[in-house]
């Protein structure tokens, strides 16, 4: 099931302590604010391109293979 989730002000509020958290790392507020909605909805793992999720210690999803 997919669930679109908005950002809300929270969830905005939430982001400026990732990026104080993160302060030694080279963080966007874009993926700080999708780190406190992954955090809030509580996901189980993330869609990501970058390896910043799991510097922030999200897990990300693997596609299952699909065997010929």
């Amino acid at each position: 099931m997919v669930v679109i989730e908005y950002a809300t002000a929270r969830h905005h509020a939430a982001a400026l302590a990732w990026l104080r958290k993160l302060d030694d790392q080279v963080v966007t507020y874009t993926d700080a604010v999708s780190f406190a909605v992954v955090e809030a909805t509580r996901c189980q793992a993330v869609i990501g391109f970058d390896h910043d999720f799991v510097v922030a210690g999200f897990r990300l999803w693997n596609a299952p293979t699909v065997s010929a």
